[in-house]
């Protein structure tokens, strides 16, 4: 986070939808969808700004896809049941 709590400013620190395409492993287009839609939560700016999404909301997205991606592989392995 690039402005003390206190003063956090999404326009100013926020994640742009790129750097938050990259942090989910996600296409743009899929970001811009998922805002429009209301699944993810950030802030729409008027001009070159655009949208911009908070730097821990988004990590804790990411860290829930990862959970979920290993979660699937371990059901996945080889001899494994409920």
């Amino acid at each position: 986070m690039c402005c003390p709590p206190a003063h956090h400013d999404l326009r100013q620190c926020g994640m742009n939808v790129r750097d938050a395409s990259a942090a989910l492993g996600i296409p743009e287009r899929e970001v811009l969808r998922r805002l429009h839609s209301g699944e993810l939560r950030g802030v729409p700016y008027r001009g070159r700004t655009g949208w911009r999404l908070d730097h821990y909301y988004v990590g804790q997205l990411a860290e829930r896809r990862r959970l979920h991606e290993l979660f699937l592989w371990f059901l996945a392995w080889p001899g494994w049941s409920w």
